[in-house]
């Protein structure tokens, strides 16, 4: 099959989401325009293709192409096969390869229809399609959720000059009729594109140092700047992606703000750390964020810094929170809660996710913000204190104005490409979890020390308001309570015979000098006692 025919058959993608690719529009530097824009095209990977809303990002694999639909759990996936002629030979090694998909998941039944445009399979019973999906082995448990148990396949094969077409779709048994048109809506829509549309590229790793690891891979375009790791910031280990031709680029930058203002009656403090792919810097002033629209102008703030010049704001668009968002953000405020409770202060967050739209002269950025805001503050009529943190993901698309359709179709590819290993992410879960635990004990060791302080003031107070205290001899180790006042001065003194016990010693004085020579021994004294 040549790849300049038009198919009335295929797949698609959506280009908006953390990880694909703005909708860019010629003339119109909408967000609503990025977002309502159906149809998409991708010049890496040559295909274009409707999707309905909802459905995306697309991902290319090395020998396929899926999309699916994370709130309804389906999946479109595409391939091409070598063919001979012999269109058996291709349902065969379909048929070995379901095979080893189904092996574990019970017993599933497939029934095989030959029609005059190719076979017609449809299989039922099946397991969730790990395979396609590699991350939710990860996410699922995240979630704390169990994959659909039952899944319905429909694949066609269709035959070509050289290739074959395999068209596969993947849903729950419950699913409705109406997620099954949208998905064959997908299939009708995709178009291969001509030859000399495409833009050649090449794969690269994205790479781990710290534990020396291929994290994911990225399909960059020929003549383009790459640079791509893990990299870690604080306790967290996320990637950090640089590619760039002339004024044409995509960024995806790691960003974290921790701003803290303390203010007395006599004055203040301030102090704010900016951390941009691992590296901080002090900033002179404070800043502390309260609104997505805040996080939004501290993304063009840093733009402006980095490049020396005025980027306009020209539209903010919220977006959509997917179930996976959704469930992260109610865990964060229970957990916001808690430690509200505990430090007795006042806190409040959530999730922050947007896209932005800006303008400097002829160039455009867009971008595609995720992450967390949190605010805290302990009014006091002493000494008052305020705290912003801001952890986001900032993904950003850069091009010519008048080269925004070439910008999108090379961005949408770019973004397609992207993958990473379930291996890493368990490593960096793995690695969090650790850190997290060790913090923790940490906060937990605080706690018990501020407790085991408030109790030993509380004895104190008690012991100094009641004109007693406690004394302790040296040598037996044994412990005492005593009658003293707060305003007396003297030490207590033992009889080594008898244990006797004499207050009201003077340090220095022929009392003190006596007893020692008659063999007395001084106490230690404390009065919140001794503790182990």
């Amino acid at each position: 099959m040549r790849r300049n025919e038009c198919l009335p058959i295929g797949i698609g993608l959506v280009a908006v989401a953390l990880w694909a690719a703005a909708h860019l529009q010629s003339q119109e530097l909408s967000s609503k325009a990025w977002l309502s824009r159906e149809e998409v095209t991708d010049l890496l990977h040559g295909f274009s293709v409707r999707l309905p809303q909802g459905w995306g990002p697309p991902k290319v694999h090395e020998n396929f192409i899926c999309i699916n639909d994370d709130r309804a759990l389906c999946f479109v996936v595409l391939r091409v096969a070598r063919y001979d002629g012999n269109l058996h030979r291709v349902a065969q090694s379909w048929w070995l390869e379901r095979q080893a998909m189904a092996s574990g998941f019970g017993q599933p039944r497939f029934a095989f229809k030959k029609l005059p445009q190719g076979i017609l399979i449809v299989g039922e019973g099946l397991g969730y399609p790990f395979v396609f999906h590699p991350m939710m082995s990860v996410n699922f448990g995240l979630m704390g959720q169990t994959p659909p148990s039952n899944y319905r396949e429909v694949t066609l094969i269709l035959p070509g000059k050289a290739t074959a077409l395999v068209v596969t779709l993947l849903l729950p048994a419950g699913a409705e009729k109406a997620k099954l048109d949208e998905m064959l809506n997908i299939v009708r829509s995709f178009r291969f594109l001509p030859k000399e549309k495409l833009v050649s590229w090449r794969q690269q790793t994205i790479y781990d140092p710290e534990v020396g690891m291929e994290a994911g891979w990225i399909h960059v375009p020929e003549r383009f700047e790459y640079r791509g790791a893990i990299i870690r910031q604080g306790r967290k280990r996320l990637p950090a992606l640089f590619l760039r031709k002339g004024d044409m680029m995509i960024r995806l930058d790691n960003i974290d703000l921790e701003s803290s203002v303390l203010k007395t009656r006599f004055g203040g403090n301030a102090m704010t750390v900016l951390t941009i792919n691992g590296k901080s810097s002090r900033q002179p002033q404070p800043i502390l964020l309260r609104s997505a629209r805040d996080v939004a102008r501290l993304v063009l703030g840093i733009w402006q810094a980095e490049t020396g010049e005025q980027w306009e704001l020209k539209e903010q668009l919220e977006l959509p929170k997917s179930a996976m968002n959704a469930m992260e953000e109610l865990r964060m405020k229970q957990e916001l809660a808690q430690s509200g409770a505990v430090f007795r202060r006042a806190v409040q967050g959530g999730l922050i996710k947007l896209a932005i739209s800006a303008q400097n002269g002829s160039l455009v950025r867009q971008a595609f913000i995720f992450g967390s805001l949190v605010l805290s503050q302990q009014p006091d009529p002493i000494a008052a204190s305020q705290d912003c943190s801001v952890n986001i993901i900032v993904h950003m698309f850069q091009f010519p104005r008048d080269r925004s359709e070439e910008a999108r179709g090379i961005f949408t590819g770019i973004t397609n490409s992207i993958q990473l290993s379930p291996r890493f992410a368990l490593s960096a879960l793995e690695g969090w979890l650790r850190d997290n635990q060790e913090l923790n004990r940490m906060v937990m060791q605080m706690l018990s020390e501020e407790r085991e302080f408030n109790s030993r003031m509380a004895r104190t107070w008690t012991n100094a308001l009641s004109d007693q205290t406690y004394v302790k001899d040296p040598e037996t180790s044994e412990i005492f309570r005593v009658h003293k006042r707060v305003w007396e001065t003297g030490e207590f003194w033992r009889d080594p015979v008898w244990g006797d016990i004499l207050g009201g010693i003077e340090r220095g004085s022929e009392l003190e000098r006596l007893l020692r020579e008659e063999g007395w021994r001084p106490l230690k004294q404390s009065l919140e006692g001794f503790p182990e």
